[in-house]
C-alpha cells in the first residue's frame, strides 16, 4: 500500500499553530514532520510536536470517552460518544446561559484551540 500525505495544524495550546505533515500507511500515521511551507514554524516543531508519534502510539492512550463519577473521585468510566457529546453540548450552552457568550469555553486553557482563529 502506497504512502499517502496529510498537512495538519499542530493543537497544541501555543499561539503558532505549527504545520505538520503526517505519512500514513495501512492506517495509522508511520513519520510526522514540520511542514516547512507553513507560515511560521517553516518546518520546524518544538519538543511537543516531535513527540506525538510516542503519544499517538502509547499503549495507555485513551481512546474512547470516560466519564468519572463522583467528580474528583477518580472511579472512571467508559460512556459512548453520543452521551459525551451530549454531556459536552449542555456544557457548552450552561457557560452561554451564564456568560451570555461562548467565548469563555475558547478561552479555557486546555481545550488545545488558543493558537485558532476565533
Amino acid at each position: 500500500m502506497a504512502a499517502k500525505f496529510y498537512r495538519h495544524i499542530c493543537p497544541r495550546n501555543c499561539y503558532s499553530t505549527c504545520g505538520l505533515i503526517s505519512m500514513v500507511e495501512g492506517g495509522k500515521i508511520k513519520e510526522l514532520a514540520g511542514d516547512p511551507a507553513h507560515g511560521y514554524s517553516r518546518g520546524h516543531l518544538c519538543r511537543f510536536g516531535y513527540s506525538y508519534l510516542d503519544i499517538f502510539h502509547h499503549p495507555a492512550r485513551v481512546l474512547y470517552p470516560l466519564r468519572q463519577e463522583p467528580r474528583g473521585s477518580g472511579n472512571w468510566r467508559r460512556i459512548g460518544w453520543d452521551e459525551a457529546m451530549t454531556l459536552i453540548a449542555g456544557k457548552m450552552l450552561e457557560l452561554k446561559g451564564r456568560w451570555g457568550s461562548f467565548l469563555p469555553v475558547f478561552f479555557y486553557s486546555n481545550s488545545g484551540n488558543i493558537g485558532l482563529p476565533l
